[in-house]
């Protein structure tokens, strides 16, 4: 499964009637009829909020529909109130686990230890960012047209990619990943140096530090978590 459980900026974490649908694969108005119908049950737990979706573009004659904020409490009521299909059990198990990691991502966030990680990061990722800009003017006289522009984009793609985060997702990224994520550009700064005083061609370079990622990757434990706003 996908993202099924978020957190807002307030740190409020939550569900959505959408996502319910989805995995439990039922009609989404199905969702909204119960949640309407059982007002006064779901506000027992919390005031719920929702917002307008409007159709996709290309979609005629779509109506714009309400999407649902459930917390916790109401997202596990509201599957109690649909069919013991085996999707809707499923998706209970997985709901249920996606809501504790996504509190104890929040708590560990919170934490010094998170903090001090993520201020060393920052400064790995300076260095590496100097011997990056050193790499453009490298490549620009190889023939590049396009790695000046670039290159930062580049080697963050990979370094992401490697971790399995999206952009942005550093600011969130739980402690485990921030670790490697400083050890990843740390080895980028040294491939790229070591290449450069080689002659090593900018492709190749990119090539190695791509290669040299994966290798580590094999041996890091990075637990799936849940996203975190930025």
């Amino acid at each position: 499964m996908n993202e099924i459980v978020f957190a807002d900026k307030q740190n409020n974490i939550f569900t959505t009637s959408e996502i319910v649908a989805l995995y439990a694969d039922v009609q989404h108005h199905s969702v909204t009829r119960i949640l309407r119908e059982y007002q006064k049950d779901f506000e027992e737990f919390g005031v719920y909020g929702f917002e307008i979706h409007k159709p996709n573009s290309g979609n005629f004659g779509g109506r714009p529909e309400k999407i649902y904020r459930l917390n916790e409490q109401q997202a596990t009521l509201l599957l109690t109130y649909l069919k013991n299909t085996d999707p809707v059990r499923v998706f209970k198990k997985e709901l249920v686990k996606r809501f504790y990691l996504m509190r104890e991502a929040l708590r560990e966030r919170q934490s010094t230890e998170w903090l001090m990680t993520r201020k060393q990061g920052k400064l790995v990722r300076r260095s590496e960012t100097d011997v990056l800009a050193q790499l453009a003017t490298y490549a620009t006289d190889q023939g590049s047209t396009n790695m000046e522009k670039n290159v930062y984009r580049i080697y963050t793609k990979l370094v992401n990619s490697l971790v399995g985060i999206q952009k942005g997702g550093r600011e969130t990224a739980p402690f485990k990943t921030l670790s490697v994520i400083a050890f990843l550009e740390d080895m980028i700064l040294n491939t790229v140096r070591q290449e450069m005083e080689n002659g090593t061609y900018y492709k190749e370079i990119f090539r190695k530090c791509k290669a040299n990622g994966e290798t580590i990757m094999r041996f890091a434990y990075l637990p799936t978590q849940p996203a975190l706003p930025a």
